[in-house]
């Protein structure tokens, strides 16, 4: 039996290149220093609700803002405690943290909406789930979103890759980042 080793930038790009995954492109007159991959069917809903100006049209902008944001490098700030973060967390670590799955947090407009997937490595987030709060009741609430996620890197990614799991803030983002 042959054994291949496969980087997880070579996983990635076979993930797009499958049209399992989509690399969220850095906007026009930006480069990218961060990297964010979103399921296709999570770019499909993201991208049909803002463009048909649906009911989650706002909240939707506003994570891809956040994911913008992310990806151009500007300041985050990034709760490692998912029980005592401050609100102005905009990226979070959840429960139970060795799932690895990590929490963007976006609350304005109110009812807010979370976008959960998680790090393959420092700077590269794939996003997998995005809820809002409507959505969580029927999940069993936040820590349903969270197994929903989990469930979803499982058969995103089998076992061949896992999330960054650390107690170091740089292993998620490396720089112009504040722990809060």
């Amino acid at each position: 039996m042959e054994l291949t080793y496969m980087s997880t930038e070579d996983r990635l790009r076979e993930l797009v290149a499958q049209g399992t995954l989509r690399y969220v492109m850095p906007q026009r007159g930006h480069s990218a220093v961060r990297y964010v991959y979103l399921l296709d069917a999570l770019y499909r809903r993201i991208e049909h609700e803002v463009e048909a100006d649906g009911e989650d049209a706002e909240r939707l902008a506003g994570v891809m803002a956040v994911l913008y944001a992310f990806i151009h490098g500007k300041r985050m700030t990034f709760g490692m405690d998912p029980i005592s973060k401050g609100r102005a967390a905009l990226i979070a670590r959840t429960k139970p943290v060795r799932m690895g799955i990590i929490d963007f947090r976006v609350m304005d407009p109110s009812p807010g909406m979370r976008l959960m997937g998680g790090f393959v490595s420092a700077d590269h987030f794939v996003g997998l789930r995005c809820f809002g709060r409507g959505e969580m009741g029927p999940l069993g609430g936040f820590g349903g979103c969270v197994r929903e996620t989990c469930a979803t890197w499982a058969k995103t990614f089998g076992t061949g890759l896992s999330p960054v799991v650390s107690d170091t803030l740089r292993e998620y983002v490396t720089e112009n980042v504040h722990e809060v």
